[in-house]
């Protein structure tokens, strides 16, 4: 019984340390997760029609009557299908909407869209041209960058060099001194990719 009880318990607390996709993205196709940008583009003919889930930063929005087009940059997605952040652009994307979309909820935001291939169109990117796959939108999830401010230790007997702890220096200007400080508390910045 006792047992019974704690492996479900281990159970339910190992699969809600799962990260899931949103369920506006999720799909219906078990190949959306492999499925990349590299892929689409270099046989776009045989995508044509199928669903595929693409992410990035989006660099323009345009509405008109009943349509929101915008334009996406597209990065790498993780397994929860986030865009994964210090990697480079691979391409760009069109996606269209049959809908208004507030342009200010998508401008210059990370998204992950799920939309059907409808081929490629013409455009530019400055003054150079510019091939276009473009996408008919199903779904979309608009992402936020977090901050996680991450403590560090030094480990063995901290740095030397110029420090508060030496304050006092040789000579008539009296500069900062140089030596040993104990080791301390340092914080790194890492960028996380969040709801």
């Amino acid at each position: 019984m006792k047992s019974s009880l704690f492996i479900s318990l281990l159970a339910c607390l190992t699969l809600s340390g799962c990260v899931s996709i949103p369920q506006d993205i999720q799909g219906n196709s078990g190949s959306l997760d492999k499925t990349t940008y590299q892929d689409i583009q270099q046989d776009v003919p045989r995508f044509n029609g199928q669903q595929v889930r693409l992410g990035g930063k989006v660099l323009n929005v345009v509405n008109s009557q009943n349509e929101t087009s915008f334009e996406v940059a597209v990065l790498p997605l993780d397994s929860s299908a986030r865009p994964e952040l210090g990697t480079a652009f691979q391409g760009r994307i069109i996606v269209k909407a049959n809908r208004f979309i507030e342009p200010l909820t998508l401008k210059d935001h990370l998204i992950t869209v799920l939309g059907t291939v409808t081929g490629t169109t013409k455009g530019k990117v400055g003054e150079a041209d510019y091939q276009y796959l473009t996408l008919s939108l199903q779904g979309y999830q608009v992402w936020q960058v977090r901050d996680n401010i991450i403590p560090i230790n030094y480990p063995g007997f901290g740095a030397y060099g110029p420090n508060p702890y030496w304050r006092y220096g040789w000579g008539p200007n009296y500069m900062p001194g140089w030596g040993w400080y104990p080791p301390g508390t340092m914080f790194q910045v890492e960028q996380q990719v969040v709801k």
